[in-house]
């Protein structure tokens, strides 16, 4: 059996309104925007919860008109007093015409076309009999054009498509060169115990995905958060986000995007709003040219046969310059008090005006430290020009944070992979005497050795006892990726890693983000960051463990460009 209704925008409104008094505490739905996708109702092709109440509005590019077909259809077939569906039922709003049209029963609906390029799908339930739902694909054509329906894949919020503990439908497959997504109810709260996991696939690649809003519940991910990987769910990994921190945009380097949005059964944020299209060169700040500069090139696409795709030039010319003269200081674990401002890119994170991490600045605006040193996801206050943290000498730099990014493939815990971050300052500051930015490697190869004359600096203990008030600097030995590794075990050193220190003197609780400098060719070069090392920070024979700067150099351009 199938019934089917029509009712206009106000009579939708009164139907809607008497579900409101059936105790409804499931909602779910979203926002799409896409040229086609797939939705199913909750927990498809299981039956749907009691008391849902899910709204998912769906456009299309301008022009262009939707056609929904359904490829699976059961829901509670009892009409009410106005001979329609008022019980559970499925329900097609056409924006462009203010009509709904209603569809419970068993029989499998006919196809709907919208009269503009805007609708809603909606699903209401009660509080009793609960049936499998619904499965459709719609699509975007030009009106009188007989559509291309997309052949439907498994439900995206059924087993077939990965974990369904939550409650709520969500997530989709979505055809697009271009489009948008948001969190379910955003800008309200997401719900409690949502699994929802998003295919996009586009017609060519790469494609960028630009966050417009994000908040998740922060909590190291392991709560609510949000996965995004490369074509499929078993792709490269680009990032797991949660927090208040905005990702910026994320790049493929295919035509195909997974996402898992998934949330516990406490705190509830707003969720997030992104959208998604072809990466360019110009989208990652870069020019198209028959020829690059110094800067280098990237392998995105160019419009014109023969361009290429160059590097902004993001990075001061002038780097790694000290312009104090230096003088001799008797004891980082086993270091020296290090010359007044004689690593003028040195930079202190503080929490009102407490250190707890180190940092270098890079640019005018943007400092490099280590991801594990976000703890407050919006903001942090960069200090500059600093050396004694107790007394103030006049030429210090107190810069609040505009934004922070850490990398979106970093993981807590062993071994820390990508732990880096940059923080934006609200405005860039002036390089003088005592504030330089320090250079980055210019080969993502550069060997860094014993041989090499390189030093750690930072504030941290100097026995295990607590912070220092002056700046600490520490000749260290470099560690082989192969010693390191037969020393802390194959898995834990990765090649985007340096280990250094004789594990009786190095780093140590407060250096954590503070620089490795090491001086190439008369100037100092940003080696490493302070990632991890032993509990305690003292242990003969283990060496600490840095990131490897020269990795994410690429990465540093690419977020300082799409960002300034």
């Amino acid at each position: 059996a199938h019934t089917e209704g029509t009712l206009t925008m106000f009579q939708l409104l009164i139907v809607a309104l008497a579900f409101v008094g059936t105790n409804a505490q499931i909602s779910c739905g979203g926002s799409i925007s896409a040229d086609s996708g797939t939705l199913s109702s909750p927990n498809h092709p299981a039956n749907y919860p009691s008391n849902a109440d899910c709204e998912w509005d769906i456009s299309v590019p301008a022009g262009k008109v939707i056609t929904v077909v359904f490829s699976a259809f059961e829901v509670e077939d009892r009409v009410g007093s106005t001979g329609l569906c008022e019980y559970d039922h499925v329900y097609l709003f056409d924006n462009n015409k203010q009509q709904a049209t209603f569809f419970c029963g068993t029989e499998i609906p006919e196809s709907y076309t919208t009269t503009g390029n805007s609708m809603r799908v909606g699903l209401i339930t009660d509080s009793s009999e609960n049936y499998s739902g619904f499965m459709l694909t719609f699509v975007a054509h030009v009106e009188g054009e007989t559509p291309v329906i997309p052949t439907p894949g498994p439900s995206t919020a059924g087993p077939t498509a990965g974990p369904t503990d939550g409650p709520d439908s969500c997530g989709g497959t979505f055809t697009g060169a271009t489009g948008s997504l948001v969190s379910p109810n955003y800008p309200s709260n997401y719900d409690n115990n949502l699994d929802c996991v998003y295919q996009i696939n586009a017609p060519a690649g790469p494609l960028i995905l630009e966050f417009s809003d994000f908040d998740v519940e922060a909590s190291g991910c392991s709560y609510d958060y949000l996965e995004i990987r490369e074509d499929s769910a078993s792709g490269s990994q680009l990032g797991k986000f949660c927090g208040s921190a905005n990702p910026g945009k994320v790049s493929t380097s295919g035509s195909s995007i997974y996402m898992r949005f998934k949330t516990d059964s406490s705190v509830t944020k707003k969720g997030w709003s992104l959208s998604w299209s072809r990466a360019t060169c110009e989208s990652f700040g870069g020019t198209c040219s028959s020829s690059c500069s110094d800067a280098g090139e990237w392998n995105y696409p160019c419009d014109n046969a023969g361009e290429r795709c160059c590097k902004p030039d993001v990075f001061p010319s002038e780097c790694g310059e000290r312009k104090v003269s230096l003088i001799s200081h008797p004891k980082i674990v086993g270091g020296s008090v290090a010359t007044p401002n004689s690593y003028p890119w040195q930079a202190s994170l503080q929490d009102g005006t407490f250190h707890y991490c180190g940092a270098s600045l890079i640019t005018a605006q943007w400092v490099v430290t280590a991801a594990h040193c976000i703890v407050d996801e919006t903001s942090t206050t960069v200090v500059l020009g600093e050396h004694d943290r107790d007394t103030a000498s006049g030429n210090e730099v107190r810069a609040p944070s505009a934004m922070i990014i850490p990398h979106e493939g970093y993981a807590a815990g062993a071994p820390y992979p990508n732990d880096i971050a940059l923080i934006k300052l609200q405005q860039p500051v002036t390089f003088n005497d005592y504030i330089q930015p320090a250079c980055l490697p210019e080969d993502p190869n550069m060997s860094v050795t014993t041989e090499d004359n390189c030093l750690i600096t930072g504030w941290g203990s100097t026995q295990d006892t607590g912070n220092n008030k002056l700046l600490q600097e520490l000749v260290v030995p470099i560690w082989s990726k192969e010693d390191c590794a037969a020393r802390w075990g194959q898995s834990y050193i990765l090649d985007t890693h340096i280990c250094l220190g004789t594990g009786e003197t190095g780093a140590c609780n407060g250096d954590s983000g503070g620089p490795l400098n090491c001086k190439k060719n008369g100037k100092w070069y940003l080696a490493g960051a302070t990632s991890w090392g032993y509990r305690g920070c003292t242990e003969p024979d283990y060496p600490d463990v840095y990131t490897r700067i020269s990795k994410y150099v690429d990465w540093i351009t690419e977020k300082i460009s799409q960002n300034s």
